[in-house]
């Protein structure tokens, strides 16, 4: 079994803790897998993660985010609350078109989407919901 130093961590290693490397004489990179994850994490830009993460699930770009978060004066669409200190409101989309509709707290598009985006399950989930206030008032009157 070949083995080889590590160029980052020094640890002499088999050559299948290396990932692999067409060019280089032994097959496999210089670095062994944890240190070329671990750097690859320190590098990792989580702005420009985000900037991928919304271009690849909405097709807008972070620009087109800041535009309706502006636009709506960064309150949920649904609630009409802000999101709470740290938090950021989630792109809701339309599930057909795949095209985005505004955005939400998290909690409130999960609601939409149990309620399968449905406004006719929205409208008597909000009937009933109605009733029962009635009736607790009523009780508790």
């Amino acid at each position: 079994m070949s083995v080889k130093p590590c160029r980052e961590c020094g640890d002499l290693l088999p050559l299948a803790r290396f990932p692999r490397h067409r060019s280089s004489a032994d097959g496999r990179t210089t670095r062994c897998l944890a240190c070329t994850a671990a750097r690859r994490k320190r590098a990792r830009d989580p702005a420009r993660e985000r900037e991928r993460r919304l271009w690849r699930a909405y097709g807008i770009t972070g620009e087109d985010y800041r535009t309706m978060g502006a636009a709506q004066g960064w309150r949920c669409l649904v609630c009409g609350d802000r999101p709470p200190i740290g938090g950021r409101l989630v792109v809701d989309h339309d599930h057909v078109s795949g095209l985005p509709r505004g955005l939400l707290h998290s909690t409130c598009n999960a609601a939409l989407g149990l309620l399968a985006d449905n406004p006719a399950v929205l409208e008597a989930a909000a009937v009933y919901l109605s009733r029962t206030a009635d009736l607790r008032a009523q009780v508790h009157g």
